[in-house]
């Protein structure tokens, strides 16, 4: 899967998601598409875009 395809997948998760409120979809959206940050590295590190996600909201519940 190309980067891309992966990318939007993950985007239509989060926008998909009804555990996070909007305001925070949106931020994680932007970081998505920030190519600088740890969905980057998820990608290198071939998780799948669920597995990506997955890891995001656990450290969401974490910091909660």
């Amino acid at each position: 899967m190309t980067y891309l395809k992966w990318k939007l997948e993950l985007i239509k998760l989060i926008a998909n998601s009804s555990v996070v409120p909007a305001g925070l979809k949106i931020e994680e959206i932007k970081c998505v598409l920030r190519d600088d940050g740890q969905y980057r590295d998820s990608y290198k590190d071939k998780d799948t875009p669920s597995e990506a996600w997955g890891s995001e909201l656990e450290a969401i519940a974490d910091s909660v």
